[in-house]
């Protein structure tokens, strides 16, 4: 999304599977305070394939409304699709309500009442996501716990176990 101390700052995907292809797509504004982007990227599971999209939206909220909509735009007609990230919005907001138009939240899938996902040592708010698109089965399975004195990260982590229908 943006050089940063001699590195790039930005979104990330690994996996063990073969990437197909890979491509970031810029979601900067005019009133954007740093860098943002959503990567959309192509996953060979050797009897399908599978897209994943990776994103950290801004913390102004007209700023995510636009980025939703270019994530919209970008959204390929498939449905064996995954889009996640930080999208810095709540379940209550308009952005939340316009991506659940087209995609479905993974996690409310399986927990009725999804577990707040920032900050990571208090958290209040649930502001990250795993969407998924119409062909992606939603499976119980087995959470992360989480260290309270030691994180990775400012967020608690999101797991969503699948398959594909």
């Amino acid at each position: 999304s943006i050089d940063y101390d001699d590195g790039e700052y930005g979104n990330a995907l690994l996996t063990k599977y073969p990437v197909l292809n890979f491509k970031v797509i810029d979601l900067s504004t005019d009133s954007l305070l740093e860098g943002r982007s959503v990567f959309l990227s192509s996953l060979d599971l050797g009897v399908d394939t599978l897209i994943i999209m990776g994103t950290h939206l801004g913390l102004i909220p007209a700023e995510r409304a636009e980025q939703i909509d270019l994530i919209i735009q970008a959204l390929p007609i498939l449905p064996k699709l995954i889009l996640a990230g930080d999208f810095n919005f709540e379940p209550s907001s308009d952005s939340y309500q316009k991506i659940c138009t087209h995609l479905k939240d993974g996690i409310l899938e399986i927990s009725p009442n999804p577990e707040f996902t920032f900050p990571a040592d208090k958290p209040d708010r649930k502001i990250d996501y795993i969407f998924v698109g119409a062909k992606i089965k939603v499976i119980e399975g087995p959470m992360i716990t989480v260290n309270e004195r030691a994180t990775a990260s400012d967020h608690r982590p999101q797991v969503l176990h699948f398959q594909i229908k």
